[in-house]
């Protein structure tokens, strides 16, 4: 069983490092277009623009998790579902309890890093870009 947590666990967690990827640069992109139109007030100038939007990143990143995770894990087990993989792993007696405790490990690892960069590395960074 280890091998078939290993298999969906990282079949998730890709899914949803895409899904995030995804998500975090449209909201970078739109966040550096809503910067652009602070340039030239006071002594804002485009490199603090383009200073300001990597470090909003971490607290955008834990913001946006919720949904990203969702849509990750949705997209993660509709690849395994749509190459029967489901289908063979039921077949090969794995209950589905067994395969949604496993599909929830997964969502606690992910849980656990992103709250370590929400918690620890958003407030900070958040605090650095607003000087």
């Amino acid at each position: 069983m280890k091998i078939l947590d290993r298999y969906i666990r990282r079949t998730l967690i890709i899914s949803t490092i895409m899904v995030s990827a995804v998500i975090i640069g449209l909201q970078s992109f739109l966040s550096l277009v809503q910067q652009f139109h602070y340039v030239g007030d006071h002594d804002y100038s485009m490199w603090r623009a383009f200073l300001f939007v990597p470090m909003q990143l971490p607290a955008q990143f834990y913001q946006l998790f919720p949904m990203a995770g969702f849509l990750g894990a949705l997209i993660g087990l509709s690849r395994l579902a749509s190459t029967s993989q489901l289908i063979v792993m039921r077949a090969s007696g794995v209950s589905v309890m067994r395969i949604a405790w496993s599909v929830m490990k997964a969502g606690i690892l992910m849980i656990i890093v992103v709250t370590a960069i929400g918690e620890g590395m958003g407030p900070h960074w958040q605090l650095q870009s607003e000087r």
